[in-house]
């Protein structure tokens, strides 16, 4: 190709082409350069967030930050919404605990009094009963076992060897499964 300019626009038109390149290479480099520094920022500003997070748990954990107490708070809410279940769902259920408490107050010996009585249902639908109380002398225990133990409706009374420690005014839990196979209507009745 023959180029017929004047040496003075050959000049210019040189130029003018270096500017044009300079410009359109220098604008794709700085929309490479802020999208970099947006991804680059984004990315460093969510490690931020992260650590700050990170270094909040551990200080809670140093500091010895207890959660235990809200776990606590949900299983007796859980407990109680259980128990209102229970109370409100058949009447039945009121005649099944009368039942139930009239036979474990049968057979109680005069020198024990009952401070808690706590019905416990796990998954498969066993329930079981955690009684609390206290006791003049520890055969008073040792007989209220036995009468429970020979209850049909109680399948075993769990016992802690600590219960038979003190000799005189102990105090006792005792843990007693109730008999799936025995009918609590029967009981409820009588």
């Amino acid at each position: 190709m023959i180029n017929l300019m004047l040496p003075e626009d050959k000049k210019i038109l040189t130029a003018e082409y270096r500017r044009r390149i300079f410009f359109g290479y220098g604008t794709a480099v700085g929309f490479l350069l802020i999208i970099a520094i947006v991804a680059v920022s984004s990315f460093y500003a969510a490690l931020r967030i992260d650590k700050a997070s990170l270094e909040h748990q551990l200080e809670m954990e140093k500091n010895g930050m207890d959660t235990k107490g809200i776990d606590l708070y949900a299983s007796r809410v859980v407990k109680a919404n259980k128990m209102m279940d229970l109370l409100t769902s058949d009447n039945n259920n009121l005649h099944l605990a009368s039942a139930l408490l009239d036979r474990i107050i049968a057979a109680k010996p005069s020198g024990i009094s009952l401070t808690s009585l706590e019905v416990q249902t796990v998954e498969d639908q066993k329930h079981s009963l955690v009684i609390r109380g206290r006791s003049s002398q520890r055969k008073n225990i040792t007989d209220f076992i036995a009468r429970l133990k020979g209850d049909p409706l109680f399948i075993s009374v769990d016992s802690p060897f600590a219960n038979l420690i003190k000799d005189t005014n102990s105090e006792f839990v005792m843990t007693i499964a109730l008999s799936s196979e025995v009918n609590l209507q029967n009981y409820a009745q009588q």
